[in-house]
């Protein structure tokens, strides 16, 4: 019991920090759920959070109340793209299609109506990097037809 109230107690540290909403399953009221923002967090003499939700006043809820595996974050979403790597700056962007002149490389394709993209030449799930040199100016539709390969 005392492990999973020390990983319950981990996730909740995170989830306080970050300001996520959650929600939690408690053993006492037959798996009663709350969901809210964790405002306070503590430790001694009593291990409990207070929890602020829709309801008006917040509630004090008790480590050893949640159920372990129940904790879910509803809005925390990193601050990066799904396959866990930033987005190239948009500086970088901006450098890459005046060095190609707005144009795309595979069509030729320039123009007020066409909707330019910077690419990677070796794609980043194949081993590409960011730097300049693996970059490219291509239209939507070259760009599609692409996908991942070299």
């Amino acid at each position: 019991m005392e492990k999973e109230i020390k990983k319950i107690n981990s996730l909740l540290r995170f989830y306080y920090r970050e300001k996520v909403i959650v929600t939690l399953k408690l053993s006492s009221l037959n798996n009663f759920i709350i969901r809210g923002e964790i405002i306070k967090k503590r430790l001694f003499p009593y291990r409990y959070i207070i929890i602020k939700g829709s309801e008006k006043a917040p509630i004090k809820i008790f480590l050893d109340e949640i159920l372990p595996n129940s904790i879910i974050p509803l809005d925390y979403e990193k601050k990066e793209n799904k396959n866990n790597r930033s987005s190239l700056p948009k500086s970088l962007r901006y450098k890459i299609l005046k060095r190609d002149r707005f144009t795309c490389q595979a069509c030729g394709a320039r123009g007020p109506d066409i909707e330019l993209e910077v690419d990677h030449k070796i794609p980043v799930s194949r081993g590409g990097t960011d730097e300049e040199s693996n970059l490219t100016t291509l239209c939507k539709d070259c760009n599609r037809g692409k996908r991942d390969k070299v």
